[in-house]
Protein backbone atom coordinates (compact mmCIF):
# COMPACT_ATOMS: atom_id res chain seq x y z
CA UNK A 1 0.00 0.00 0.00
CA UNK A 2 2.62 2.71 0.78
CA UNK A 3 4.48 1.53 -2.41
CA UNK A 4 1.50 2.72 -4.41
CA UNK A 5 0.98 5.68 -2.10
CA UNK A 6 4.66 6.45 -2.73
CA UNK A 7 3.80 6.36 -6.44
CA UNK A 8 1.15 8.66 -6.59
CA UNK A 9 2.75 10.92 -4.46
CA UNK A 10 5.92 11.12 -6.71
CA UNK A 11 5.16 10.08 -9.90
CA UNK A 12 1.55 9.67 -10.94
CA UNK A 13 -0.22 11.36 -12.71
CA UNK A 14 2.07 11.71 -15.20
CA UNK A 15 1.13 13.90 -18.89
CA UNK A 16 3.58 11.70 -21.10
CA UNK A 17 3.81 7.26 -20.91
CA UNK A 18 6.16 6.35 -18.38
CA UNK A 19 8.45 2.97 -18.96
CA UNK A 20 8.33 1.24 -15.35
CA UNK A 21 11.12 -2.00 -14.14
CA UNK A 22 10.17 -4.14 -11.25
CA UNK A 23 13.77 -4.78 -11.33
CA UNK A 24 13.24 -8.30 -8.51
CA UNK A 25 9.79 -8.51 -9.07
CA UNK A 26 8.91 -12.71 -8.39
CA UNK A 27 6.45 -13.36 -7.18
CA UNK A 28 4.69 -10.08 -8.64
CA UNK A 29 2.54 -8.78 -5.75
CA UNK A 30 4.35 -5.10 -6.26
CA UNK A 31 4.06 -5.68 -10.12
CA UNK A 32 0.65 -6.50 -10.21
CA UNK A 33 -0.13 -2.90 -7.86
CA UNK A 34 1.81 -0.87 -10.51
CA UNK A 35 0.43 -2.19 -13.11
CA UNK A 36 -2.98 -1.41 -12.06
CA UNK A 37 -1.86 1.95 -11.29
CA UNK A 38 -0.44 2.77 -15.28
CA UNK A 39 -2.56 3.17 -17.90
CA UNK A 40 -2.50 1.23 -21.26
CA UNK A 41 0.23 3.92 -23.12
CA UNK A 42 2.40 3.22 -20.12
CA UNK A 43 5.12 0.00 -20.13
CA UNK A 44 5.82 -2.38 -17.43
CA UNK A 45 8.88 -4.51 -17.38
CA UNK A 46 8.75 -7.10 -14.51
CA UNK A 47 12.25 -8.85 -14.10
CA UNK A 48 13.56 -11.80 -12.75
CA UNK A 49 16.60 -13.05 -12.45
CA UNK A 50 16.23 -16.67 -11.44
CA UNK A 51 14.25 -19.01 -14.36
CA UNK A 52 12.11 -20.43 -11.89
CA UNK A 53 11.13 -17.48 -10.13
CA UNK A 54 10.77 -16.03 -13.50
CA UNK A 55 7.97 -18.63 -14.82
CA UNK A 56 5.79 -18.19 -11.71
CA UNK A 57 6.20 -14.21 -12.02
CA UNK A 58 5.05 -14.78 -15.71
CA UNK A 59 2.01 -17.07 -15.01
CA UNK A 60 0.70 -14.25 -11.85
CA UNK A 61 1.11 -11.57 -14.41
CA UNK A 62 -0.92 -13.36 -16.93
CA UNK A 63 -3.54 -14.18 -14.16
CA UNK A 64 -3.54 -10.49 -13.53
CA UNK A 65 -4.63 -9.76 -17.27
CA UNK A 66 -2.65 -6.70 -18.11
CA UNK A 67 -1.54 -5.98 -22.26
CA UNK A 68 1.23 -3.41 -21.31
CA UNK A 69 2.70 -5.60 -18.66
CA UNK A 70 5.66 -7.75 -19.56
CA UNK A 71 8.50 -10.23 -18.27
CA UNK A 72 12.13 -10.40 -18.71
CA UNK A 73 14.51 -12.66 -17.08
CA UNK A 74 18.09 -10.52 -17.15
CA UNK A 75 20.89 -9.77 -14.84
CA UNK A 76 20.31 -6.41 -13.38
CA UNK A 77 23.93 -5.18 -15.07
CA UNK A 78 21.99 -6.14 -18.52
CA UNK A 79 19.54 -3.17 -18.15
CA UNK A 80 22.43 -0.81 -18.81
CA UNK A 81 22.15 -1.47 -22.18
CA UNK A 82 19.17 1.14 -21.99
CA UNK A 83 20.50 3.93 -20.80
CA UNK A 84 18.40 6.46 -19.38
CA UNK A 85 14.93 4.58 -20.44
CA UNK A 86 12.93 4.30 -17.41
CA UNK A 87 10.90 6.89 -15.19
CA UNK A 88 10.30 4.83 -12.45
CA UNK A 89 12.28 1.77 -10.89
CA UNK A 90 11.22 -0.06 -8.35
CA UNK A 91 14.25 -2.32 -6.51
CA UNK A 92 12.69 -4.53 -4.05
CA UNK A 93 16.40 -5.88 -2.98
CA UNK A 94 16.90 -9.69 -1.83
CA UNK A 95 17.44 -9.23 1.48
CA UNK A 96 17.49 -11.47 5.04
CA UNK A 97 14.14 -11.12 5.17
CA UNK A 98 14.40 -10.59 9.04
CA UNK A 99 11.15 -8.34 8.85
CA UNK A 100 9.60 -11.84 8.11
CA UNK A 101 10.56 -13.45 11.50
CA UNK A 102 6.96 -13.06 13.05
CA UNK A 103 5.48 -14.85 10.09
CA UNK A 104 8.03 -16.92 10.01
CA UNK A 105 10.01 -18.06 12.80
CA UNK A 106 11.94 -20.61 11.06
CA UNK A 107 13.36 -17.71 9.23
CA UNK A 108 15.58 -16.36 11.91
CA UNK A 109 17.99 -19.49 12.02
CA UNK A 110 18.71 -18.72 8.81
CA UNK A 111 20.21 -14.87 9.97
CA UNK A 112 23.75 -13.82 10.50
CA UNK A 113 25.60 -10.94 10.76
CA UNK A 114 27.88 -12.74 7.71
CA UNK A 115 24.59 -12.53 6.17
CA UNK A 116 23.69 -9.05 6.40
CA UNK A 117 27.22 -8.00 5.28
CA UNK A 118 26.57 -10.25 2.16
CA UNK A 119 22.83 -9.18 1.51
CA UNK A 120 24.40 -5.16 1.89
CA UNK A 121 27.15 -5.68 -0.54
CA UNK A 122 24.57 -7.30 -3.42
CA UNK A 123 22.05 -4.89 -3.16
CA UNK A 124 24.45 -2.02 -4.07
CA UNK A 125 25.73 -4.39 -7.01
CA UNK A 126 22.60 -4.94 -8.39
CA UNK A 127 21.69 -0.81 -7.83
CA UNK A 128 24.71 0.40 -9.32
CA UNK A 129 24.35 -2.50 -11.91
CA UNK A 130 20.85 -1.41 -12.97
CA UNK A 131 21.19 2.51 -12.29
CA UNK A 132 22.05 3.91 -15.49
CA UNK A 133 18.74 2.34 -16.94
CA UNK A 134 17.16 5.38 -14.74
CA UNK A 135 16.38 8.27 -16.64
CA UNK A 136 17.85 11.73 -15.31
CA UNK A 137 14.49 13.20 -13.58
CA UNK A 138 13.79 9.60 -12.59
CA UNK A 139 12.82 7.94 -9.85
CA UNK A 140 14.23 4.84 -7.22
CA UNK A 141 12.05 2.83 -4.97
CA UNK A 142 14.42 1.06 -3.20
CA UNK A 143 12.77 -1.60 -0.82
CA UNK A 144 13.70 -4.43 1.46
CA UNK A 145 12.14 -6.62 4.21
CA UNK A 146 14.62 -6.39 6.45
CA UNK A 147 15.55 -4.54 9.93
CA UNK A 148 19.33 -3.66 9.30
CA UNK A 149 20.87 -0.90 9.12
CA UNK A 150 23.36 -1.89 7.01
CA UNK A 151 20.87 -3.35 4.16
CA UNK A 152 18.24 0.21 4.81
CA UNK A 153 19.89 3.24 6.09
CA UNK A 154 23.29 2.84 5.18
CA UNK A 155 22.90 1.30 1.26
CA UNK A 156 20.36 4.95 1.41
CA UNK A 157 23.21 6.65 2.46
CA UNK A 158 25.68 5.18 -0.17
CA UNK A 159 23.08 6.10 -2.66
CA UNK A 160 23.32 9.51 -2.33
CA UNK A 161 27.14 9.31 -1.90
CA UNK A 162 27.87 7.37 -4.96
CA UNK A 163 25.11 7.29 -7.39
CA UNK A 164 24.16 11.12 -8.03
CA UNK A 165 20.73 10.30 -6.32
CA UNK A 166 18.59 13.10 -4.51
CA UNK A 167 16.61 11.82 -1.41
CA UNK A 168 13.13 12.50 -1.67
CA UNK A 169 10.43 12.86 1.10
CA UNK A 170 7.57 10.75 0.91
CA UNK A 171 4.25 12.55 2.89
CA UNK A 172 3.33 10.01 5.52
CA UNK A 173 0.43 10.62 7.97
CA UNK A 174 1.75 10.49 11.46
CA UNK A 175 -1.13 8.15 12.25
CA UNK A 176 0.25 5.87 10.01
CA UNK A 177 2.88 4.93 12.69
CA UNK A 178 5.41 4.83 10.55
CA UNK A 179 8.91 5.43 11.72
CA UNK A 180 11.09 7.89 9.72
CA UNK A 181 14.74 7.53 9.88
CA UNK A 182 17.96 9.69 8.63
CA UNK A 183 20.40 8.32 6.87
CA UNK A 184 24.40 9.59 5.98
CA UNK A 185 25.26 13.13 4.92
CA UNK A 186 22.04 13.87 2.72
CA UNK A 187 19.71 13.08 5.78
CA UNK A 188 17.90 10.55 3.39
CA UNK A 189 14.66 9.83 4.49
CA UNK A 190 13.58 5.92 5.48
CA UNK A 191 10.37 4.36 6.04
CA UNK A 192 10.47 1.72 8.70
CA UNK A 193 6.96 -0.52 9.15
CA UNK A 194 7.37 -2.48 12.37
CA UNK A 195 4.86 -5.37 12.93
CA UNK A 196 3.74 -4.17 16.68
CA UNK A 197 3.28 -0.50 15.55
CA UNK A 198 1.04 -1.14 12.55
CA UNK A 199 -0.53 -3.78 10.41
CA UNK A 200 1.77 -5.59 8.64
CA UNK A 201 5.45 -7.24 8.78
CA UNK A 202 8.61 -5.46 8.56
CA UNK A 203 9.61 -3.55 5.69
CA UNK A 204 11.68 -0.12 4.75
CA UNK A 205 11.32 1.85 1.80
CA UNK A 206 13.38 5.12 0.66
CA UNK A 207 12.75 6.90 -2.67
CA UNK A 208 15.06 9.10 -4.63
CA UNK A 209 15.74 11.12 -7.70
CA UNK A 210 18.55 10.77 -10.35
CA UNK A 211 20.18 13.93 -10.72
CA UNK A 212 21.69 15.11 -13.81
CA UNK A 213 25.19 13.32 -14.88
CA UNK A 214 28.12 15.43 -14.52
CA UNK A 215 30.24 13.38 -16.54
CA UNK A 216 29.71 11.66 -20.39
CA UNK A 217 28.06 8.40 -20.44
CA UNK A 218 29.92 5.20 -20.50
CA UNK A 219 29.63 3.42 -23.65
CA UNK A 220 26.71 0.97 -23.82
CA UNK A 221 27.56 -2.58 -24.86
CA UNK A 222 25.99 -3.41 -27.91
CA UNK A 223 23.64 -6.94 -27.57
CA UNK A 224 23.42 -9.87 -29.95
CA UNK A 225 20.31 -9.22 -32.19
CA UNK A 226 17.86 -11.75 -31.45
CA UNK A 227 15.47 -10.61 -34.28
CA UNK A 228 12.65 -7.53 -34.77
CA UNK A 229 9.13 -7.74 -34.94
CA UNK A 230 7.77 -10.54 -37.12
CA UNK A 231 7.67 -9.60 -41.02
CA UNK A 232 5.24 -12.18 -41.30
CA UNK A 233 1.42 -11.19 -42.86
CA UNK A 234 -0.53 -9.44 -40.39
CA UNK A 235 -3.05 -10.69 -38.97
CA UNK A 236 -4.25 -8.05 -36.51
CA UNK A 237 -7.51 -7.90 -38.08
CA UNK A 238 -8.19 -11.37 -37.49
CA UNK A 239 -8.11 -10.97 -33.41
CA UNK A 240 -9.96 -7.45 -33.39
CA UNK A 241 -13.35 -8.41 -32.14
CA UNK A 242 -11.75 -10.48 -29.47
CA UNK A 243 -10.07 -7.42 -27.84
CA UNK A 244 -11.11 -3.96 -27.25
CA UNK A 245 -7.63 -2.10 -27.25
CA UNK A 246 -5.67 -0.58 -29.42
CA UNK A 247 -3.32 -3.29 -30.34
CA UNK A 248 -1.36 -5.19 -33.26
CA UNK A 249 -0.75 -8.76 -33.21
CA UNK A 250 2.86 -10.23 -32.87
CA UNK A 251 3.54 -13.39 -34.28
CA UNK A 252 6.64 -15.40 -32.66
CA UNK A 253 6.66 -18.88 -33.46
CA UNK A 254 3.41 -20.18 -34.27
CA UNK A 255 1.73 -18.00 -31.56
CA UNK A 256 0.49 -14.72 -31.85
CA UNK A 257 0.17 -11.90 -28.62
CA UNK A 258 -1.55 -8.33 -28.51
CA UNK A 259 0.77 -5.80 -28.07
CA UNK A 260 0.05 -1.76 -27.94
CA UNK A 261 0.71 -0.34 -30.97
CA UNK A 262 2.56 2.14 -29.03
CA UNK A 263 4.42 -0.50 -27.94
CA UNK A 264 5.22 -2.39 -30.89
CA UNK A 265 9.21 0.06 -31.74
CA UNK A 266 10.06 -1.00 -27.94
CA UNK A 267 9.58 -4.60 -28.08
CA UNK A 268 11.55 -4.34 -31.41
CA UNK A 269 14.25 -2.58 -29.83
CA UNK A 270 14.16 -4.36 -26.14
CA UNK A 271 13.71 -7.92 -27.61
CA UNK A 272 17.34 -7.31 -29.01
CA UNK A 273 18.37 -6.40 -25.68
CA UNK A 274 16.97 -8.49 -22.91
CA UNK A 275 15.62 -12.11 -23.06
CA UNK A 276 11.40 -11.50 -22.77
CA UNK A 277 9.55 -14.27 -21.70
CA UNK A 278 6.07 -12.70 -21.75
CA UNK A 279 5.10 -10.03 -23.82
CA UNK A 280 1.91 -8.56 -24.38
CA UNK A 281 -1.28 -10.61 -24.02
CA UNK A 282 -0.71 -14.31 -25.79
CA UNK A 283 -4.03 -14.36 -28.07
CA UNK A 284 -3.56 -17.85 -30.14
CA UNK A 285 -2.84 -19.29 -32.46
CA UNK A 286 -4.27 -19.61 -35.94
CA UNK A 287 -5.65 -23.27 -37.06
CA UNK A 288 -6.70 -22.93 -41.08
CA UNK A 289 -9.79 -20.80 -40.91
CA UNK A 290 -10.09 -21.19 -36.94
CA UNK A 291 -8.54 -18.98 -34.11
CA UNK A 292 -7.73 -21.23 -31.14
CA UNK A 293 -7.78 -18.60 -28.04
CA UNK A 294 -4.65 -18.58 -25.60
CA UNK A 295 -5.99 -18.64 -21.43
CA UNK A 296 -3.98 -15.53 -21.26
CA UNK A 297 -6.75 -13.94 -23.51
CA UNK A 298 -9.55 -15.43 -21.40
CA UNK A 299 -8.39 -13.49 -18.57
CA UNK A 300 -7.69 -10.21 -20.67
CA UNK A 301 -9.12 -6.86 -18.79
CA UNK A 302 -9.08 -6.25 -22.33
CA UNK A 303 -11.71 -8.92 -23.29
CA UNK A 304 -14.70 -7.72 -25.70
CA UNK A 305 -18.29 -8.34 -24.91
CA UNK A 306 -18.78 -9.21 -28.49
CA UNK A 307 -16.99 -12.23 -27.44
CA UNK A 308 -19.80 -15.09 -26.66
CA UNK A 309 -20.03 -16.28 -23.32
CA UNK A 310 -21.14 -18.29 -20.57
CA UNK A 311 -21.76 -17.16 -17.08
CA UNK A 312 -21.70 -19.89 -14.71
CA UNK A 313 -22.63 -20.46 -10.82
CA UNK A 314 -20.08 -20.82 -8.31
CA UNK A 315 -20.15 -24.75 -8.32
CA UNK A 316 -19.90 -24.66 -12.13
CA UNK A 317 -16.86 -22.47 -11.40
CA UNK A 318 -15.39 -24.75 -9.60
CA UNK A 319 -16.00 -28.03 -11.71
CA UNK A 320 -14.53 -25.85 -14.29
CA UNK A 321 -11.77 -24.75 -12.73
CA UNK A 322 -11.20 -28.82 -12.08
CA UNK A 323 -11.08 -28.97 -15.83
CA UNK A 324 -14.45 -30.78 -15.91
CA UNK A 325 -17.47 -30.73 -18.09
CA UNK A 326 -20.21 -28.48 -17.87
CA UNK A 327 -23.14 -27.83 -19.22
CA UNK A 328 -23.21 -29.46 -22.40
CA UNK A 329 -25.83 -27.35 -24.35
CA UNK A 330 -25.03 -23.90 -25.14
CA UNK A 331 -26.34 -21.72 -27.66
CA UNK A 332 -23.36 -20.39 -29.98
CA UNK A 333 -21.42 -23.76 -30.61
CA UNK A 334 -17.84 -22.88 -31.14
CA UNK A 335 -15.51 -20.80 -28.37
CA UNK A 336 -17.55 -19.57 -25.59
CA UNK A 337 -15.53 -17.45 -22.60
CA UNK A 338 -16.46 -19.11 -19.16
CA UNK A 339 -17.28 -16.36 -16.57
CA UNK A 340 -17.96 -16.03 -13.07
CA UNK A 341 -19.55 -13.01 -11.44
CA UNK A 342 -18.47 -11.37 -14.88
CA UNK A 343 -14.83 -12.67 -14.85
CA UNK A 344 -13.03 -14.72 -17.47
CA UNK A 345 -12.39 -18.11 -16.19
CA UNK A 346 -10.33 -19.93 -19.05
CA UNK A 347 -12.20 -20.82 -23.09
CA UNK A 348 -14.34 -23.90 -23.50
CA UNK A 349 -15.46 -25.21 -27.04
CA UNK A 350 -19.11 -26.28 -27.61
CA UNK A 351 -19.61 -28.93 -30.13
CA UNK A 352 -22.87 -30.62 -30.83
CA UNK A 353 -23.37 -32.97 -28.07
CA UNK A 354 -20.40 -31.95 -25.73
CA UNK A 355 -18.49 -29.19 -24.20
CA UNK A 356 -14.72 -29.53 -24.25
CA UNK A 357 -12.89 -28.09 -21.21
CA UNK A 358 -9.79 -25.97 -22.47
CA UNK A 359 -9.02 -24.88 -18.64
CA UNK A 360 -4.73 -25.58 -18.68
CA UNK A 361 -3.96 -28.67 -17.10
CA UNK A 362 -1.19 -27.36 -14.93
CA UNK A 363 -3.47 -24.83 -13.38
CA UNK A 364 -6.32 -27.27 -12.66
CA UNK A 365 -7.77 -27.39 -9.02
CA UNK A 366 -6.82 -30.70 -7.35
CA UNK A 367 -8.88 -30.84 -3.90
CA UNK A 368 -12.49 -30.06 -3.02
CA UNK A 369 -13.60 -27.02 -2.06
CA UNK A 370 -16.59 -26.26 0.01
Amino acid sequence: MFVEHACRSLVLPAQEPLKVLDLCAAPGGKSTLLASLLKEEDLLISNEVIQARASVLAENMSRWGQMNTWVTHNDPQDFARLPDYFDLMLVDAPCTGSGLWRKDAAAIDEWSAEHVKLCSERQKRILADALPALKPGGVLLYATCSYSPEENEQVAGWLCDHMQLAPLEIPADPAWNITVTRAGAAQAPGYRFYPWQLRGEGFFLAAFRKEEAETEAAPVRKARHKGGASKTKDETGRWKTWLDADFRAIERQGAYYAVHNSHVPELERLQSLLRIRKTGTALGKIAGKDLVPDQELALSVHISSRVPGLEVSREEALLFLKKEEIRKDHPVKGWGLVTYEGLGLGWGKWLSNRMNNYYPKNWRIRMDLG
